[in-house]
């Protein structure tokens, strides 16, 4: 498994498609994927894509997993207010763990006492 600030996946997804066929992971987490619901060409042979978009200028997350792994999305885990996906995975004879990324914001409020 894998996380990786990406800065634009459609810059980056023949890189990607890369280490994929490397066979250098199962799991990649990735964040700033720039993505819009109309942007599709994302898809890499062999994994499935769990995505959260926001809009081309910026945010948006993603959970690639090879189609091998048995996993389910876990929406219902996530706050609709929070940029992030989430996933189950199961193995045999162990217990299912969660997968999360999410893009958090961090806020500063200066107090003048």
């Amino acid at each position: 498994m894998a996380f990786l600030n990406v800065v634009s996946l459609p810059l980056h997804i023949d890189e990607i498609r890369f280490m994929f066929s490397q066979n250098y992971f199962d799991i990649l987490e990735l964040n700033e994927t720039r993505l819009d619901q109309y942007y599709n060409n994302v898809y890499v042979q062999g994994y499935d894509i769990v995505r959260h978009d926001r809009n081309r200028s910026g945010g948006g997350v993603c959970i690639y997993v090879r189609k091998s792994i048995n996993f389910v999305e876990r929406s219902d885990l996530v706050p609709k207010n929070l940029e992030a996906v989430c996933i189950e995975e199961t193995k045999p004879n162990s217990r299912p763990f969660i997968i999360i990324v999410c893009i958090v914001f961090i806020i500063i409020c200066l107090i003048d006492l």
